[in-house]
């Protein structure tokens, strides 16, 4: 039980030095030896939990699911289906990334290089299936697939080319827009998708979200 809590707390000191070390420097000027320095442990054990890649894949991971569940906890028996829920917390995310521009540098890295894990993967589609599925709409599994795989292409393209300066107002509706991508190609009408995104956005404007932060 000792030799666990150890290796968990080296774990996660190395994850939080990552953090700090990936807003200072960059991504791409950070070393392993830097993360090592900063978290006080020899370079060697960084090696042994991690590879540069995966920690940053940790890191948005672990960003993500506190989020989500942020959301269960705080709104959970307030949200009238599963798509405002994924609304919410997609507006949370961008929110803790766009405040800080060192924090955007990074995530584009993510998004250029088409990085996210494969958990991270999992829960996302089970997210939007349900979405789709909850509406009463019922199609081949294939024709899902396209659908979120063109949610994700609008997500990426928006991120990589379309919001090279963070507007408040307008991003929030481009980021509501790109995150009801799927439904859309699914049949969901207009004025429902509008519904819930107005339903969302009155929960964002009552929960105190400034502590989620991608990075540092």
């Amino acid at each position: 039980m000792i030799h666990y809590k150890t290796g968990l707390e080296s774990r996660n000191r190395i994850l939080q030095a990552a953090k700090l070390c990936f807003y200072r420097a960059g991504y791409k000027k950070t070393t392993i030896a830097m993360i090592a320095e900063a978290a006080e442990v020899p370079q060697s054990l960084v090696n042994y939990y991690f590879k540069k890649d995966a920690l940053l894949l940790q890191i948005h991971e672990d960003y993500i699911t506190g989020i989500l569940r942020f959301v269960e906890e705080q709104v959970g028996q307030r949200l009238d289906n599963i798509l405002q829920g994924h609304l919410l917390m997609q507006q949370i995310q961008q929110m803790g990334i766009y405040r800080d521009p060192r924090s955007v540098e990074v995530y584009r890295y993510m998004v250029d290089n088409g990085l996210l894990s494969p958990r991270l993967t999992e829960i996302v589609d089970t997210y939007l299936l349900g979405c789709i599925k909850e509406f009463g709409i019922d199609l081949p599994p294939e024709v899902y697939r396209k659908y979120i795989v063109a949610q994700y292409g609008a997500h990426r393209e928006l991120v990589r080319v379309y919001l090279r300066e963070y507007d408040p107002v307008e991003s929030k509706r481009l980021f509501y827009f790109t995150g009801t991508i799927a439904l859309r190609l699914a049949g969901v009408r207009e004025e429902v998708l509008e519904e819930n995104i107005r339903k969302a956005d009155r929960l964002l404007e009552e929960i105190e979200i400034s502590q989620f932060r991608f990075l540092p």
